[in-house]
């Protein structure tokens, strides 16, 4: 690399710096968000989850400083899931960032979000503790065969058309099961 290619990197290290950096084009990355409306019900929600609750981190039970407790959905708004009070739970960031990632199921998370609502939750789970595999299904990236439709489902979602998108998701999965069934693999 050219010493005047590396004088012009920039070292952004916080959230702060990246607005300062972007703060030109914010407005206009602000607006391709395909889904503003349910972030802004994500909101609404949390406050009432915390008047209900408080600000405590539905899996490690950590009474968390209001700034530090987030809104996590358990289905992700980009697998088509809405923003409700049955699909967020409250999260202190560090068990937020290692959901994300793979450290717990969904189905998993909901019989504990279960738990969490009814006030009957009393046994912390530390996710850190929890060994995940280095390629899950969540990080290894879809088959070539199945990129394109899984695409064009995607556009559906961000058009808003859930159930367009549903349908779209079970008509692959069948194609996709009766096709594996012909293999060798079930035989």
């Amino acid at each position: 690399m050219s010493s005047s290619r590396e004088s012009r990197k920039i070292l952004i290290e916080s959230a702060s710096m990246i607005r300062k950096a972007l703060e030109a084009h914010l407005l206009a990355i602000r607006s391709l968000d395909p889904l503003p409306k349910e972030r802004r019900q994500t909101q609404g929600i949390r406050s009432s989850l915390l008047q209900k609750i408080g600000a405590n981190c539905c899996l490690c039970l950590a009474n968390v400083d209001l700034k530090y407790i987030e809104a996590a959905h358990i289905v992700p708004l980009q697998l088509g899931a809405k923003t409700t009070e049955s699909n967020l739970v409250l999260l202190c960031s560090t068990c937020h960032k290692m959901y994300d990632s793979g450290y717990m199921s969904i189905a998993a998370m909901n019989d504990i979000h279960a738990e969490w609502l009814a006030g009957t939750r009393n046994i912390p789970i530390n996710l850190s503790k929890i060994k995940v595999p280095t390629l899950s299904a969540a990080i290894t990236p879809p088959p070539e065969s199945i990129r394109q439709p899984l695409e064009n489902i995607r556009k559906v979602q961000i058009a808003s058309k859930p159930v367009v998108a549903i349908r779209m998701a079970m008509t692959e999965l069948k194609k996709y099961t009766k096709k594996a069934l012909n293999t060798h693999y079930y035989r």
